[in-house]
């Protein structure tokens, strides 16, 4: 499971998550099945629980059925059954380690049915869970990288006051996700640094695009200031965290199933300048 959706501060809402039950049935016997969708975590916790009841079983055949949080835009045919649960989209806002399902059957007593005495009669289940990922109007997904390096380069260098190191970027973003940007300052070996020594401001926040196909471009700053005299030298980078949220006001973009070859983020104009005076130590 990639990182951005276990992320503790993910809250991995889906538009229209589906699961088909198919129930193989061969007796002739039609009824109804009530059961009860259950998430737990790692630790075992329970996470949540979704109760799905009235799914219909067809004598002697196997029933299909499809569970989604809702029905808009969803093709029917195929299905003996279509059902709305609108608490699915919830089960993975949180990614559970396990999914259980319990059931209880009851037969349909409106209709006669013939059954042979001493003969086994079997019904199966089979499960398919479909996510695709395009994400309901408030959620959001977390992602973390690093940008280091810089240490050998800034070593000898020091800021005089006021100075600051800028890196300027254009993002051209073609996820329908809005993306809120912060940065720590890091060391070479990957410890934070306090932000009473170096302060990270970020200009602005990168706008998602309207239709999950044409980019929107947006510019971005990151400033690095020093708080402590010399803090500069100690750094070798920065730990960005970004926080991808759908947009709460479009319910057409947030619909929109994200496509890693169509979906894409990409920085053009990169430019690391220092503004200020700048003391060099080259002996």
């Amino acid at each position: 499971m990639p990182d951005f959706l276990t992320d503790e501060e993910a809250n991995v809402g889906l538009y229209n998550p589906q699961i088909i039950i198919s129930l193989d049935n061969d007796a002739d016997v039609g009824g109804t099945v009530d059961g009860t969708i259950t998430t737990y975590d790692k630790q075992g916790r329970k996470l949540m629980s979704v109760d799905i009841d009235g799914m219909s079983i067809a004598p002697g055949q196997t029933s299909s059925i499809l569970l989604c949080r809702t029905t808009d835009g969803v093709r029917t045919d195929g299905y003996t059954q279509v059902k709305a649960v609108p608490g699915l989209g919830d089960m993975v806002r949180r990614i559970p380690s396990r999914i259980s399902f319990s059931a209880s059957t009851h037969a349909d007593d409106s209709r006669q049915s013939a059954i042979r005495f001493g003969h086994k009669y079997h019904i199966k289940p089979h499960f398919t869970f479909r996510a695709p990922l395009a994400l309901a109007s408030d959620a959001c997904i977390v992602y973390n990288d690093t940008l280091n390096g810089w240490h050998n380069d800034i070593d000898d260098i020091e800021l005089s006051e006021g100075a600051e190191l800028l890196l300027r970027a254009n993002v051209a973003n073609k996820m329908p996700l809005s993306l809120t940007v912060s940065a720590t300052a890091i060391t070479p070996d990957g410890h934070a640094v306090p932000h009473d020594d170096i302060l990270i401001d970020v200009s602005n926040t990168v706008r998602g695009s309207a239709d999950g196909v044409n980019a929107t471009v947006t510019p971005i700053t990151i400033r690095l200031k020093e708080c402590r005299k010399g803090a500069i030298k100690s750094i070798d980078g920065i730990a960005l965290h970004v926080v991808a949220t759908s947009p709460s006001d479009d319910a057409s973009a947030a619909a929109v199933t994200l496509n890693s070859k169509r979906h894409t983020l990409r920085l053009t104009d990169i430019r690391v300048t220092m503004k200020g005076k700048v003391i060099g130590d080259f002996n």
